[in-house]
């Protein structure tokens, strides 16, 4: 949970930052969509330029703000990246300033040293996030090992009372057969005894007889 908190506020201040870099204000429509023309061309011909705008899938636009028709760069999601292509274009357009986009006037100007600034800022902003990012990530894997290992527990403990079980309540075939054996072991020493008890009587019955009769005699 709070590694998609983290997400969402990652993605709420990518939206917050998306910029434009300003390169010129023209009070004739003309002129403005003329000037668009003039910077695509100087685009293709610097090769620096080109592959900044091709990375941050950046384009050349012309916007009606306060009556005034602007050309700028735009959109560039941080100032890391926005600097780079700002530092090339201000060799073409030594005024070029950095608006908020999309923007409805002219507040909240931000030069070249302001971008640098901020542009260290948010690298450091990153890196704290970054390293947050890192640490929910740990803590959403230590509770998944945690949870899977408490699942393995509880497996082995129902194996082990179950193995028990089997042991005291179910007898194996050869558990069975040799409590046969010795049921019938047991009956046999019963009837050895109870014809040895009978001979014994027998013979001293006899003996009795024996002796009776001798003293008849």
């Amino acid at each position: 949970m709070k590694f998609i908190y983290v997400m969402v506020l990652f993605s709420s201040m990518l939206l917050a930052m998306q910029k434009q870099i300003i390169l010129g204000s023209y009070s004739v429509e003309s002129n403005g969509l003329n000037a668009v023309k003039t910077v695509e061309k100087q685009i293709e011909n610097d090769e620096t330029l080109k592959m900044l705008m091709h990375k941050n899938s950046a384009a050349v636009m012309s916007t009606v703000i306060s009556g005034y028709t602007v050309v700028s760069v735009n959109i560039f999601d941080s100032y890391s990246s926005l600097l780079p292509a700002m530092k090339v274009l201000k060799n073409y357009y030594g005024d070029a300033y950095v608006l908020k986009y999309p923007t409805d006037g002219f507040l909240g100007k931000e030069t070249i040293k302001d971008v640098e600034v901020k542009a260290q800022e948010e690298e450091k902003n990153e890196e704290d996030l970054n390293a947050k990012l890192e640490e929910a990530q740990r803590l959403q894997d230590l509770e998944k090992e945690t949870m899977l290992l408490e699942e393995m527990e509880t497996n082995v403990d129902a194996t082990s009372t179950d193995a028990e079980i089997d042991i005291v309540t179910t007898p194996t075939v050869g558990d069975k057969q040799t409590i046969e054996e010795k049921s019938e072991l047991t009956m046999q020493n019963y009837y050895l005894l109870g014809a040895l008890a009978l001979l014994v009587l027998v013979i001293g019955g006899f003996i009795i007889y024996k002796k009776i009769a001798k003293e008849d005699e």
